[in-house]
């Protein structure tokens, strides 16, 4: 299975490097220029045992225009879900309002 796996990984690799053309990508300008204006919670300070990544529509803010998005999207190790949940969950008691948007629970 691994090699059907690394075989697809190289093919599309592959294709995506015929298709790159040199500049193509967003400027230095452009990415000097950000043009936020929503509000992203610093999740540093909350999850600090905890590594993390930034992805989905907020992610994007770092080559693309800001996106119409509310939700922030992290990507954890699955053996740092406990940790994680609890780090987020002191940081949310901690809070009268919170920073954090999304399902209210019932």
């Amino acid at each position: 299975m691994t090699d059907t796996v690394t075989t697809k990984r190289k093919l599309l690799i592959s294709l995506a490097l015929k298709r790159v053309k040199p500049g193509s990508g967003s400027r230095i300008n452009f990415l000097n220029q950000r043009t936020w204006k929503r509000p992203v919670t610093n999740l540093n300070n909350i999850l600090q045992q905890t590594f993390f990544v930034v992805v989905g529509g907020i992610a994007t803010r770092l080559y693309l225009p800001e996106r119409m998005s509310d939700d922030l999207g992290i990507l954890i190790l699955a053996s740092d879900a406990a940790t994680a949940k609890q780090e987020l969950e002191q940081d949310w008691r901690s809070h009268e309002v919170s920073t954090f948007y999304g399902r209210e629970e019932k």
